[in-house]
């Protein structure tokens, strides 16, 4: 695969993503009450989305085989503890482009838990399920490992990480997070060779993001405590380091899933 074809095809992903949630608007009737229009909402992205990546897969991601094979392995649980490593020094190397808006207008961090509600549930099941397992299977299983044949180890990485942030358009601070999970995740599959563990870190990720905004007063109070000082910084390089060790110590090992090509 060449890189004007992953391009194209990440945003006809886009494209046809938005085509079918609107489409979806035209069908439903958008004008009842607000639980009925979130319910409405909820619904139609989900489906928008699963529909759109099965459909890029059955086009575009054809097996050379007729059959697909599936072997369920044990998981390595050293792997698992260096990916929990990673989680964490994410989350502080990601600080500061998250807090780029506070960092320049010298703002204090104010993020409210609005509470429960209905699009939140709709909201958990796209990024607890669908995007860890959909978003994986696409930029790393699929863009990543045919660019890694066509382009070599290091255009594939790149593109496919740019291509995977740019699909998180609609929140532009969070465009250098998803493209510095988008390296991390990449070079992990490259070394297992095992998808399995790029879509657990992407859960873990996203299960981490809620958990901050179910406790998002006391997460506030904890980054204005820190007010961009020594210790903030110091825990951004303390992030790389401890990312960089984890992925340096994650070892090569057979595949927990392994797909016929």
């Amino acid at each position: 695969m060449g890189i004007a074809k992953a391009v194209l095809l990440t945003f006809l992903l886009l494209l046809f993503e938005i085509v079918l949630q609107f489409l979806s608007y035209l069908i439903f009737d958008t004008r009842n009450g607000p639980e009925d229009l979130d319910h409405i909402l909820g619904w139609t992205l989900i489906i928008a989305r699963v529909t759109t990546y099965l459909t890029i897969f059955y086009f575009f991601w054809k097996s050379r085989s007729k059959k697909f094979n599936v072997t369920v392995k044990k998981p390595d649980l050293f792997i698992i503890l260096f990916l929990l490593l990673i989680l964490l020094g994410t989350e502080f190397i990601n600080r500061p482009f998250l807090d780029l808006n506070r960092l320049f207008n010298n703002t204090p961090a104010k993020f409210i838990y609005e509470g429960f509600s209905t699009s939140e549930i709709y909201g958990t099941i796209t990024a607890f399920l669908i995007a860890p397992v959909l978003e994986e299977l696409f930029f790393r299983k699929f863009l990543f490992q045919k660019l890694l044949i066509k382009k070599g180890f290091l255009t594939a990485l790149l593109v496919s990480s740019v291509l995977f942030s740019l699909i998180h358009w609609e929140t532009p601070l969070n465009l250098i997070p998803a493209f510095i999970m988008g390296l991390i995740s990449a070079v992990i599959f490259y070394r297992t060779k095992n998808i399995g563990y790029s879509i657990l870190l992407h859960f873990l990720y996203n299960v981490s993001n809620q958990l901050i905004y179910y406790k998002a007063e006391l997460y506030s109070e904890w980054l204005n405590w820190l007010d961009f000082g020594i210790l903030y910084w110091s825990l951004f390089v303390f992030g790389i380091f401890i990312t960089l060790f984890a992925l340096k110590f994650i070892p090569n090992t057979r595949s927990l899933i392994t797909y016929a090509k």
